[in-house]
Parts: C-alpha cells; structure tokens; sequence
C-alpha cells in the first residue's frame, strides 16, 4: 500500500491483512521459526547415540562370551573334582579293604604264634618226660 506525501515522497505502508484467512496466514507465518537448514545437531546426536548402543551392545556380547568361556572352565572344574572324589572314594575303599585283609593277617600271625608257643610248651613237656623216663631207666 502506497501513500503520496505532500513533499513529494512515496511512503511504502506494510500491507495489512484483509479477512480471516489472510490474517490467520499472517500469524502463522510470524509464529513458525525460522529453521537453518545447516543445523546437523540432531542428526550428529542421533549418531552418537547409535554408536555408543553400538559399542554397548559389542561390549555385552563379549561379556556373554567371556562369560560362557567362564561357565565352561567351570563345569570342566566340576568334572575334574567330581572325577577325583570318585577315585578318592574307590581309594578309601580299597584302603579299608587293605587295613581288613592287614587285620586278618594279624590275626593268623598271632594265632600261629599261639600255636607255636602252645606246641614249644608241649615238645617241652614231652621232652621232660623222655629226660624223667631216661634218668629212671638208668
């Protein structure tokens, strides 16, 4: 809009909105903001994000694998001590039977010692008896 001015000048007026629609338009033209088209902050956000879920998930998985490796040398640990209880027991075993069969042998030696004595006492006697009957004859 364009008004004359009595010195000769033309004095340029903003065009003011006539009806709804042009005033509405008007307003929300005032009421957008302005946006650069060179902002990279939320796609550089975005990726940083996706890098550290990245890097965290590669971590995690290592860890899991580490983990199952663990778990792994675990159960051969267990298979090995499970293993040597067993040997342990059959040991022990054995063991008992040795000290039984040492016990029994023990046994035998004392009774044949016994023996022995009971027979040295009674060769003994008898050769008394032969010295008695030996000493009478004569």
């Amino acid at each position: 809009m364009n008004s004359q001015l009595s010195n000769g000048y033309t004095l340029r007026l903003p065009e003011r909105p006539q009806g709804l629609k042009q005033i509405r338009n008007k307003r929300t033209q005032i009421a957008k903001p302005v946006r650069s088209t060179r902002n990279l902050t939320v796609p550089i956000v975005g990726l940083m994000l996706s890098v550290l879920l990245l890097k965290g998930c590669l971590q995690n998985g290592a860890l899991q694998t580490k983990l199952g490796e663990s778990l792994a040398k675990l159960s051969n640990v267990e298979e090995s001590l499970t293993a040597m209880e067993n040997e342990s027991d059959e040991s022990r075993v054995e063991l008992s039977l040795s000290e039984a069969e040492l016990k029994s042998q023990r046994m035998a030696a004392e009774s044949v010692s016994g023996s022995q004595t009971e027979l040295k006492q009674l060769h003994l006697g008898r050769l008394i008896q032969f010295a008695d009957f030996v000493v009478k004859r004569n």
